[in-house]
């Protein structure tokens, strides 16, 4: 989790939850780091790489409105180094050349395209790369060797560290580490920051109740406070208006291509009210 959590405790037109001195969200949350599937950011990931004695940076995917910014002419992503995790100091090169890659709400592991491979990233530098992948046993096309889920950035870490996944053992020392590890403020701090994302992009609940990317306690002590879900439901409701707008945009801009005399202009449907 990243962002300045002063601003998201002081900002707000409308009340987050009064986190800062109360144990029990404090603790809700260091329970659902330890043993739950929650999403793990770059504040624990930075904790996680200190212990597995790690320094790397974290790359990620351009963010910009300009479509021709966001990839080459090949059709690959860019991508820049946004932070950095470990110790301090620069990150020595890596002899298999493997890098951390940010994907929005997914972290995984790429490494350098082959000579002649086009590969699927490229950086500053115009060094091309592709997320590693592993055969699947009944699927045809191979499919990327971290898991979509909350451990991916555990399972990046681990891997880059060793070179293969870790086991569920492993995970699950891996997040008592980090629930032990963070202070009581950066605790507070991450559940401020955590409800802030929640409401900057809002999805619906998953089918085991919690919000995306939370665990079940502190989902919980959101779900029970009313400011909070005032506004969470303004949120998905903005935010279901923008996509249907931006598909009905999308719909009249086929509509008028598919034009038989070539126009650009849509066609439109009259409809017939009775008088």
């Amino acid at each position: 989790m990243t962002g300045d959590s002063a601003s998201v405790a002081s900002s707000s037109s409308q009340p987050f939850p009064n986190v800062m001195g109360d144990v029990t969200w404090r603790e809700a949350l260091r329970q659902d780091l330890a043993h739950s599937p929650m999403f793990i950011g770059t504040d624990e990931g930075g904790l996680l790489a200190q212990r597995m004695d790690l320094v790397l940076d974290v790359h990620a995917t351009l963010t910009s409105a300009v479509q021709d910014l966001l990839r080459d002419a090949m059709g690959r992503k860019r991508i820049n180094p946004v932070t950095r995790l470990g110790a301090a100091g620069v990150p020595a090169p890596r002899p298999d050349g493997r890098i951390l890659l940010h994907l929005g709400r997914h972290y995984t592991v790429a490494r350098p395209a082959a000579p002649g491979e086009p590969g699927q990233f490229v950086d500053a530098e115009g060094s091309a790369y592709v997320e590693i992948t592993r055969e699947a046993a009944g699927l045809e096309n191979p499919v990327p060797v971290i898991p979509s889920d909350g451990h991916c950035l555990i399972a990046s870490l681990h891997f880059l560290k060793h070179g293969k996944l870790p086991d569920p053992g492993q995970v699950s020392a891996y997040r008592a580490q980090v629930a032990m590890d963070l202070a009581p403020e950066a605790l507070s701090n991450l559940v401020l920051e955590m409800a802030e994302e929640v409401v900057r992009q809002p999805h619906p609940m998953l089918d085991n109740g919690c919000f995306a990317t939370l665990g079940p306690r502190v989902s919980a002590l959101l779900e029970n406070d009313p400011h909070f879900m005032k506004r969470y439901h303004l949120a998905v409701k903005a935010a279901q208006e923008a996509a249907l707008k931006t598909a009905q945009e999308a719909f009249w801009l086929d509509a008028g291509s598919a034009d038989d005399e070539g126009s650009m202009e849509p066609t439109f449907l009259t409809l017939r009210v009775p008088e």
